[in-house]
């Protein structure tokens, strides 16, 4: 966790209400550093960068069982909403940089445990890669980024109208055209 974050955790936070009605209101907390890798009573964890859903985002892998926690790298195979601080690119780097390890087992905070789950994150990885391409020819044709979301995204989502856009499909057509 970078010292932005740490000070970060030490403040009263400061998130939409919808947030506060679904996760609670977060007191503040002392936070710390985590490593490059931390120990539990029976393991050796490696910490592994993630970013994307987040610039401190982390997943942790156990070498010696072949057990990986993504935290929110993973979520769903197909991605439909994000905020607007997440950076597709940084996804597929940070999946791509997940797949140069060896593990089997994913835990998921989102999907719980996932069978096959290196299959299961090669996959979201080759739909962001495709989904990519698709935006990017899309827009090289001359379409504007809110016709790019209308072709790809018809569907609202009612966690766009609830989050007061906070969540939105065009979050992720703008990440891929800002790289």
């Amino acid at each position: 966790m970078d010292n932005k974050m740490i000070e970060y955790c030490k403040n009263k936070p400061d998130y939409p209400f919808y947030r506060k009605l679904y996760w609670g209101r977060r007191r503040p907390f002392q936070a710390g550093s985590i490593g490059d890798s931390f120990s539990t009573a029976n393991a050796l964890w490696h910490v592994i960068k993630t970013p994307g859903h987040s610039q401190d985002h982390i997943t942790f892998l156990n070498s010696e069982t072949g057990q990986l926690f993504t935290g929110d790298l993973y979520c769903q195979e197909k991605t439909k909403v994000t905020l607007k601080e997440e950076s597709i690119p940084e996804i597929i780097d940070s999946l791509r940089k997940v797949l140069t390890h060896d593990f089997n087992d994913v835990f998921c905070s989102h999907a719980g445990f996932l069978n096959n789950g290196r299959s299961a994150l090669k996959s979201k990885m080759e739909y962001l890669l495709d989904l990519q391409g698709n935006i990017i020819k899309l827009y090289d044709e001359g379409k504007t980024p809110k016709q790019i979301n209308e072709i790809l995204f018809p569907k609202k989502y009612p966690i766009t109208r609830f989050s007061l856009g906070e969540w939105d499909s065009i979050h992720i057509v703008n990440s891929i055209l800002q790289k």
